[in-house]
C-alpha cells in the first residue's frame, strides 16, 4: 500500500485532472466535510491512491448530477 501525504495527494490529484489542487485546499475541504478520505499517521494526514480516485470519481458523479437538477 503507497500512502501518500497531503501535499503528495494534491500533486497526485493536480496530475490526474489538470487542476490545481494544494494541500491547503484538501484541508480546506476536509474541514467542510467534502475531502478525500485520510487517516492520521504520526500526526500526519495520508490518503491512498485509490481513496484519492474514488473521491474524484465521486466528485465528478456529483457535479453531473447538479448540472442536470
Amino acid at each position: 500500500m503507497e500512502l501518500l501525504t497531503r501535499p503528495l495527494a494534491a500533486r497526485y490529484i493536480t496530475a490526474a485532472t489538470s487542476i490545481p489542487t494544494s494541500s491547503q485546499a484538501l484541508a480546506d475541504l476536509h474541514r467542510r466535510g467534502r475531502g478525500p478520505k485520510f487517516s492520521i499517521l504520526r500526526g500526519r494526514a495520508v490518503y491512498t491512491k485509490q481513496g484519492l480516485e474514488e473521491w474524484l470519481a465521486a466528485e465528478l458523479a456529483r457535479t453531473a448530477r447538479e448540472r442536470v437538477a
